[in-house]
């Protein structure tokens, strides 16, 4: 019997969490409670690619996920 180990490059897993970041803040409504929620889970996402990742971050990686975790200021 083979075992398979998926193997992920750090392009992969970068990808994977922007996309994950991405729909998480999405999914934001009128509900500020919810909107927070799902805030919350997006910078959960950061978190832990930045913990997996560190020490390889390419091109500004750290600060564009974050950024993306961070919802915009109220009437913009």
């Amino acid at each position: 019997m083979t075992t398979f180990t998926p193997t992920w490059s750090y392009a992969e897993v970068t990808a994977a969490a922007e996309k994950e970041i991405r729909w998480l803040m999405g999914q934001q409504t009128a509900d500020d409670r919810e909107a927070q929620q799902y805030q919350a889970w997006a910078y959960g996402v950061y978190c832990g690619w930045s913990q997996l990742t560190i020490g390889w971050w390419e091109n500004g990686d750290n600060a564009r996920l974050r950024a993306l975790t961070r919802r915009p200021p109220a009437g913009a």
